[in-house]
């Protein structure tokens, strides 16, 4: 018997719909059966429904868990695009003691390529199979250091060995690290899972978590990383999960030139849920004419730059391939 693979989200009523583009994104790419693991404190009856009319496409399991607000006290996240959900996948390893080990993905991805490879990665003795992140941020390398850590995780996508977690750490022990260390950690419950795993972690190829900063001009990402230039590059061209990191999300810049390179596959997978008669409120309300031109009169010069052409074209091919 093939038991189903189980991935946990964290999610509230508003992220939905990107909770379904994600789950539709997953299903399309794979044959293997999967069971999803919605943490929230706020998520309709209604909205629940909606997700479950996803079965349509295919058979899976899926189970709302309601997480109380109170248990994580005065935790701070302070980024105006992160909600206090994010914290909840401290919650992972404690609320299914019956899994081995999980898969732990954000909704605001897409998923390009089968998942069971990701679940097919054996952790061994550490904590979690991860990708580094590229921050295109100076103080980089100064916020490794304070961590304690040589390499930095984005907390997107975690494959998650929940024995090994479970012998070592409590909710409480993720809560304390971040209250011990708030007054200098920039990046809430990522900055803690960084620093709790503490290099007892898996690298795994840059496509299983492709960031924003990947498919911009890889001179300007930061470069205290350990990937090449090449293993950037296939991972732009060949993405297995695209992270749509940051403020410029699908459905706050659906189009033009400032929208993100893979915007196109959020759409063709949105079409696809329940929610599809939101593509053309969004483009409707989106103001493409006036980003336009704030963004020629930053950039003046911008149909000079060759990394403009280049990211131009390569919008057009993955739009066209979405078609």
């Amino acid at each position: 018997m093939t038991h189903a693979i189980p991935v946990f989200f964290a999610c509230n009523d508003a992220y939905v719909p990107h909770l379904c583009v994600t789950i539709v994104s997953i299903l399309e790419n794979s044959d293997a059966p999967f069971s999803f693991h919605v943490l929230n404190q706020d998520i309709s009856e209604e909205s629940q429904n909606q997700v479950l009319k996803l079965g349509s496409l295919r058979p899976f399991d899926i189970e709302f868990i309601h997480v109380n607000r109170g248990m994580f006290g005065d935790l701070k996240i302070d980024a105006e695009h992160v909600s206090i959900e994010t914290a909840f996948r401290f919650l992972v390893p404690q609320i299914r003691p019956e899994f081995r080990k999980a898969i732990y993905l954000d909704c605001d991805l897409v998923v390009q390529d089968d998942l069971k490879k990701l679940w097919d990665v054996e952790p061994g003795q550490n904590y979690a199979g991860v990708v580094e992140d590229l921050l295109p941020r100076k103080d980089y390398r100064s916020h490794k250091a304070r961590i304690g850590i040589r390499r930095y995780f984005n907390a997107g996508m975690l494959l998650l060995n929940l024995e090994q977690i479970r012998q070592d750490f409590s909710v409480e022990t993720f809560l304390s690290i971040e209250r011990k260390n708030r007054a200098w950690f920039l990046f809430a419950d990522q900055d803690v899972l960084n620093f709790a795993f503490a290099n007892r972690v898996i690298y795994l190829p840059l496509r299983w978590n492709v960031v924003a900063p990947v498919f911009r001009n890889h001179r300007r990402i930061n470069r205290d990383h350990s990937y090449t230039r090449q293993e950037i590059v296939s991972a732009r061209n060949s993405p297995a999960i695209v992270h749509f990191v940051g403020q410029d999300k699908p459905w706050v810049v659906p189009r033009g030139i400032t929208a993100h390179p893979c915007v196109s596959e959020y759409y063709r997978y949105l079409r696809k849920t329940p929610f599809a008669d939101q593509e053309k409120q969004i483009m409707r309300s989106f103001p493409a004419t006036r980003i336009f031109l704030r963004y020629w009169w930053r950039r003046p010069f911008f149909f000079f730059r060759l990394n403009f052409w280049k990211m131009w074209l390569l919008k057009q091919k993955i739009a066209a391939n979405a078609q």
